[in-house]
């Protein structure tokens, strides 16, 4: 459950730091004091998209954390171990959010930075909001099946995410086999087109390393000239026994010479000799060596016309099919692949109807599986929605669940017609109702008013409450169109379900209000010339005050007061009853 909220410098809230125990917390204030902004503040805890134009005037930064309990919560645990955050006070595990005016924003759980999608996958876990927007989405057909799902709990969830998986595993191979259908023609002129360039590249005959050996060869024959002269050139330089023009070794010949002389003068010239007869030795190599190289050169016209023709084969290929002679390849062992897939069309073709053709009687299964444990709760759910409405006054209405298919071709039915697979199954559901005696059930849409919508929302919580494991609801609005003894049905209503949730709900009706395990008043002040919104948790007298605002009588008056008392008063009788059984509901009177 949701244990403290801290907000600072979020709109007009400057420092916010509220303990919320369980049980039913009221927050009420007069219109324009910030009620929803406390709702706000706790989306953006929860990883709600954030707006840096919320942050206070005159501060950069603002900051928002929800600590919760998840001592009970195994789902939020999980999903931290799953995400391997490691939190040792379970009964104490911060979320938070910070926002700067530059539009950054940061996320903290269990004071360690997380992405935002952490914080939206907990908070669905752990905060269930029920505002104006919910209201509309009970008015839409396609909400009714998650809410009627909702209250099959896990036997229905596992059968649905069974079914889903072999629906969309069955739906994939439609399409690819549609898919392979359509395009036979394409396949012909595809297939002759992979042919063409595998036989194009086969033909090359391509080598790794080819194209580098055959640039270097070209390199030497167009460069003959020059080589042939060069060489010649120092192999003069180097020859010897020519006595109009010593070369490098006779002069290296005549330096030995003199050394050895002059070693037997002075021993300490004996290393010169050696040297220089190491360096006669090498420069014998270097000549030996050019001398066969210059042998081995041979011009051929044909040749270099002959690896200039292979390099531009090459250079067209590699246009074509890729920037090596590697990546080539790769492209030719890829297009057989493709090749082969092309020719075994027809093994192909078996295969994806065999496939397809099991894994749709799978999803048929299921999906006759998962209707009929739909079916199975379909009269408890109606039974406990209309108990729950007439507790809430309204007497005379009926409620029904419609399950209805869709024709298609994917499963035929036991009566007759064909009917299709779609996401969640085979079925169409749609919640009909009547609140007059004689109407006949009609949508949602077309019959309820406002306050009924409220109501019928309300008595649907209350039914799912058992299967849905969400600690914390907020209510925000949930007294739109409602008043009088209806709205302290309501009351009633919430303060049974805090018995095993804890409620959150913002009002303006003291007939809910009266109902508060622990009451919050939302005020607005002035502080150095700026608008402030604070919150504060109410002592019993300032609870019955706050009660006799919100009926509208002059606040402190006696009148008044003991209205609020009575209000409260009996309120505290209701909620002791709650266990009891009701032979009927009673109100107070004003």
């Amino acid at each position: 459950m949701l244990k403290e909220l801290l907000v600072r410098n979020l709109a007009l809230i400057e420092e916010l730091n509220i303990t919320l125990p369980p049980g039913l917390i009221i927050l009420s204030g007069e219109t324009g004091a910030g009620k929803t902004l406390m709702v706000e503040a706790l989306n953006l805890a929860l990883g709600e998209r954030a707006d840096s134009s919320m942050i206070q005037t005159g501060k950069e930064v603002s900051y928002v954390e929800a600590v919760f309990d998840l001592t009970r919560n195994g789902r939020a645990r999980q999903l931290m171990e799953e995400k391997e955050i490691t939190e040792e006070k379970l009964d104490q595990v911060p979320l938070g959010r910070e926002i700067c005016r530059s539009g950054r924003s940061r996320s903290f759980i269990g004071g360690r930075i997380g992405p935002l999608s952490w914080l939206a996958e907990l908070g669905e876990i752990l905060v269930d909001l029920h505002g104006q927007h919910e209201h509309q989405s009970l008015l839409k057909v396609k909400n009714h099946l998650d809410l009627f799902d909702r209250f099959g709990g896990d036997k229905i969830g596992e059968l649905r995410s069974e079914y889903q998986r072999k629906y969309e595993k069955f739906r994939d191979l439609e399409r690819e086999l549609q898919d392979l259908l359509a395009r036979e023609k394409e396949r012909y002129r595809t297939l002759e087109r992979l042919k063409f360039e595998r036989e194009e590249i086969e033909r090359a005959n391509l080598k790794v390393g080819e194209e580098d050996s055959l640039k270097s060869e070209k390199k030497i024959l167009d460069n003959y000239e020059k080589l042939f002269l060069l060489v010649n050139q120092s192999l003069a330089w180097l020859k010897e026994g020519e006595e109009s023009a010593p070369g490098a070794l006779d002069g290296l010949d005549q330096v030995a010479k003199n050394l050895e002389d002059l070693s037997q003068i002075d021993e300490k010239l004996g290393g010169c000799l050696e040297t220089v007869m190491g360096c006669r030795y090498q420069l014998e190599d270097v000549a030996r060596e050019l001398r066969s190289y210059v042998e081995g050169i041979v011009f051929d016209p044909s040749r270099l016309e002959m690896v200039e023709s292979r390099l531009a084969e090459i250079h067209a290929l590699k246009r074509k099919y890729g920037d090596s002679i590697e990546d080539i390849l790769s492209f030719l062992e890829n297009i057989k692949g493709e090749i082969k897939i092309l020719e075994n069309y027809q093994s192909r073709l078996e295969e994806i109807e065999g496939a397809l053709d099991k894994e749709k009687r799978a999803a048929r299964d299921l999906a006759l599986s998962l209707s009929q444990a739909r079916r199975s709760i379909k009269e408890e759910f109606e039974r406990k929605v209309i108990r729950e409405l007439k507790d809430l006054n309204l007497n005379d209405a009926s409620f029904q669940v419609s399950i209805t298919h869709e024709r298609g071709e994917d499963l035929l039915m036991e009566d007759g017609p064909w009917v299709s697979l779609l996401p969640h199954g085979m079925d169409k559901i749609e919640f009909l109702i009547s609140t007059n005696v004689g109407e006949p059930l009609k949508p949602l849409a077309k019959v309820a008013s406002g306050g009924e919508i409220s109501r019928i929302m309300l008595a649907m919580k209350i039914v799912l409450a058992d299967a849905d494991d969400v600690p914390t609801l907020i209510f925000d609005e949930i007294d739109v169109g409602i008043g009088g003894s209806a709205s302290f049905l309501v009351g009633e209503k919430l303060a049974q379900l805090s018995r095993s949730h804890q409620v959150i709900c913002i009002t303006h009706l003291p007939q809910i209000g009266c109902f508060a395990d622990a009451h919050f008043s939302i005020r607005k002040s002035t502080k150095s010339g700026r608008a402030r919104t604070e919150v504060v948790r109410l002592s019993e007298e300032e609870r019955t005050e706050e009660i006799s605002r919100m009926l509208g009588g002059d606040r402190g008056g006696d009148i008044s007061l003991d209205h609020a008392r009575e209000l409260i008063s009996f309120a505290e009788k209701r909620k002791k009853s709650l266990d009891v059984p009701k032979s009927g509901s009673e109100s107070p009177a004003f």
